[in-house]
């Protein structure tokens, strides 16, 4: 059997997987082998300059310091890493570390240039299984970076504040077949526990949240528990009338506005008072179908996931540039087995 320098092929082209393996030493075999293995290469292969030039813009101290250790953690550059990475050296704690260190992309195994990829095609609309067949990625690998993002984008709707004039509204998503609650054996008709809710909010400058708040139809309470942190005092509430939103408003001491779905139904987009919190809704139930199977217990990181693409509408740049800020400062680290199986085995249960 002919090696690869007989044949001409590069050294690079080592044989790491069994598919990659050549069982013969016929053209369409040793064709084979070479085409996965540059596929392997270019899935694994060293970050490109533009890559390491970004990752080390990403610098942001040391990632072991701790408020209260009593250690002055000061840095200082120390070498490269093997893919041209810049290496620090805390002189405090005395641990050496990149500016990915200890977070999502601690010990990457394909480029971050991937991540792009993926957050452009999500932002895009895109179902997880297509952003995943777009970068050459396996379904899991794709629940798996779903999930990374969750976690990366957790609380990003904490600090939102509307004001002003507030639209409010409610819209619901449907439980799963295997989740569903019967009544005597049947489905329950209405906004029963197999409906699960978010309870929605924009004001006139384009400030949205989008909160989960428990199934079927909420109370007061459960309204005011999702919206209120959201609304400043003495807004204006713009609403359909639901005797939930009472709470709400007379809790924030806010002025209302009521245009009850009896009056507004049929009307045209550009007519209807209420168009600007139903046009947060279309966009949410659209880039929701993309993910009909979504997993119901993840419900608040879809919706922090549509809240970071929407509010980014327009600028894929801007998503990327946000996201991956916020994931050199989301310092945890999430191994795929450690991850995966955990899901797996809460959903059996």
């Amino acid at each position: 059997m002919k090696n690869d320098k007989e044949w001409g092929l590069p050294r690079s082209l080592t044989l790491r997987t069994s598919f990659a393996e050549a069982e013969s030493d016929g053209p369409v075999e040793l064709l084979t082998s070479a085409a996965v293995n540059e596929w392997y290469d270019q899935k694994h292969g060293k970050p490109c300059g533009y890559e390491v030039k970004l990752i080390d813009s990403l610098f942001d101290g040391c990632p072991y310091a701790a408020d209260g250790d009593g250690i002055e953690h000061r840095c200082v550059k120390n070498g490269r890493t093997r893919n041209r990475i810049q290496r620090y050296l805390c002189t405090g704690c005395g641990r050496q570390f990149t500016p990915i260190t200890g977070t999502i992309f601690d010990s990457k195994k394909i480029p971050i240039s991937e991540w792009v990829g993926f957050i452009v095609s999500l932002a895009s609309y895109e179902s997880l299984t297509q952003a995943s067949l777009t970068n050459m990625n396996s379904k899991s690998t794709g629940r798996y970076w779903v999930l990374k993002i969750f976690e990366v984008i957790r609380g990003c709707q904490d600090n939102v504040i509307l004001g002003g004039k507030v639209w409010i509204d409610e819209t619901y998503f449907k439980q799963t077949e295997s989740g569903l609650v019967l009544r005597e054996g049947k489905k329950p008709r209405g906004l029963s526990r197999n409906l699960f809710c978010v309870a929605t909010a924009r004001d006139s400058k384009g400030r949205t949240v989008l909160i989960p708040c428990g199934r079927g139809k909420p109370d007061g309470e459960r309204i005011l528990a999702s919206l209120g942190p959201h609304i400043a005092k003495g807004s204006r509430i713009v609403h359909d009338g639901e005797k939930s939103h009472s709470l709400l408003i007379s809790s924030l001491g806010c002025g209302e506005e009521v245009h009850k779905t009896a009056e507004t139904k049929g009307l045209p987009d550009s007519q209807n008072p209420l168009e600007p919190i139903n046009a947060v809704h279309r966009f949410l139930k659209k880039f929701m179908s993309r993910h009909g199977g979504f997993k119901r217990e993840d419900l608040a990181g879809w919706m922090n996931l549509f809240w970071f693409v929407f509010s980014c509408y327009g600028s894929k740049d801007a998503a990327v540039n946000r996201f991956l800020n916020m994931a050199v400062k989301c310092k945890k680290i999430m191994r795929y087995r450690d991850v995966m199986e955990k899901k797996d085995k809460t959903r059996s249960k």
